[in-house]
């Protein structure tokens, strides 16, 4: 589904910087 680069570095971007938000309000998990 990735048609451009740039649009899939964006997606997995935004996909680490969700995990890292989850992993800041529980940093349990960790």
């Amino acid at each position: 589904m990735h048609r451009l680069a740039g649009d899939g570095d964006e997606d997995e971007i935004e996909d680490r910087i969700q995990a890292m938000v989850e992993a800041d309000y529980n940093p349990e998990q960790l």
